[in-house]
């Protein structure tokens, strides 16, 4: 088989993050190439790639081990031929691996292809929405920073599709932050995603329309060049509309100028410290004190804020990462009091985030 390096080398780099670094079958820990596709899977899930640039041999099948990775994104520009051997007395399960580019040649042994895990078709598959590529990862992009990362409840690590109603919603939330935002899309289904598929969307460049098939238990998103397919996360989700009812206070301001402030706050703040924001008519002052810092910064808002004493204490590193999120020039915080969830808002978009506060004892 020939191939381009150039496209080879890419599109492993995008595979590799879903190769497990530890597990019984050595098979999962290759990337397969079958039939003009790049194929990577840890059972959970499975990504498959168009490879383009095959000059001939498509039909011939390799696994190419991870050893391999950083050795194929080393090689010169140009084609790469990949060919295979058995190896005497294991025929069928191991072979000979054998790469070449230009006058540089190796040979390494590995497993034979029929060894990679069957990937298991979905029973009565059903496409229940076509969306465009740009606006599900931005959807996803926007409230990804809230899902969780191996909580102990498993409904914190995937975040929440629900369409219904015209809409399309994205939820995430890991018990200290939550993140709301929609597109319009016609259909009826809730889908409970991992947060590595999530992830995986967003790595790769999918382009056009994308095609959403699931069977109840599993869904794929699907180009024409790219596939991600996993299981879903089984379970009710969470009831998150009370989170996001309107409070009595208000704030405006510039968010770039507050997610800087914040994020001068978190340099200076050690492990389990919070930082307080005051309410001062106009100005919101941004404190935080500790054995080797006393830090504060004055924001203006945009207009002053009817609210005597009311102040609010924050993880900054939770704020900072839902900042971020937002692309608005202003950014609206709306709050009752120090004991009560803090709301993101913005009048460019439908995007709506949650911090919870840190009690503050003054």
């Amino acid at each position: 088989m020939k191939l381009q390096k150039v496209e080879l080398a890419n599109k492993i780099s995008k595979l590799k993050a879903i190769v497990p670094k530890k597990t019984p079958m050595e098979a999962l820990q290759t990337v397969l190439i079958k039939d003009g596709y790049l194929i990577a899977s840890d059972i959970e899930l499975t990504v498959t790639v168009k490879l383009e640039g095959i000059r001939e041999g498509s039909e011939e099948e390799f696994l190419i081990p991870e050893s391999l990775f950083q050795f194929i994104g080393s090689l010169p520009a140009g084609d790469i031929e990949i060919t295979q051997t058995p190896v005497e007395g294991f025929e069928g399960k191991r072979t000979n691996l054998k790469i070449k580019s230009g006058k540089i040649k190796n040979e390494t042994q590995t497993i034979a292809a029929d060894m990679f895990p069957a990937i298991k078709e979905m029973k009565e598959e059903l496409t229940v929405a076509t969306v465009d590529a740009e606006e599900l990862k931005n959807g996803i992009l926007h409230v990804l920073f809230a899902v969780g990362d191996q909580q102990a409840q498993k409904m914190m690590n995937c975040l929440c599709m629900d369409c219904k109603n015209g809409d399309l919603s994205f939820t995430g939330l890991d018990g200290h932050m939550v993140a709301w935002d929609k597109l319009p899309l016609e259909g009826e289904f809730k889908l409970l995603v991992p947060k590595r598929a999530c992830q995986q969307i967003l790595n790769l460049d999918l382009q056009g329309d994308v095609r959403v098939v699931t069977d109840k238990f599993t869904v794929r998103f699907e180009t024409e060049y790219i596939k991600v397919e996993t299981r879903l996360v089984d379970g009710d989700y969470f009831k998150t509309e009370k989170m996001f009812m309107e409070q009595p206070v208000t704030a405006a301001m510039n968010r770039k100028n507050l997610l800087d402030a914040v994020s001068r706050a978190n340099i200076l703040r050690t492990e389990g410290e919070a930082i307080v924001l005051d309410f001062i008519e106009d100005i919101m002052k941004i404190s935080l004190v500790n054995s080797k810092n006393n830090y504060a910064e004055e924001i203006e808002m945009n207009e002053k804020v009817e609210s005597e004493g009311l102040y609010i204490g924050l993880d900054p590193r939770l704020l900072a990462a839902a900042l971020k999120a937002f692309d608005s020039e202003n950014i609206y915080l709306n709050l009752a009091d120090n004991k009560s969830p803090l709301k993101l808002l913005s009048d460019e978009s439908d995007l709506k985030a949650v911090v919870l506060p840190v009690m503050i004892h003054r």
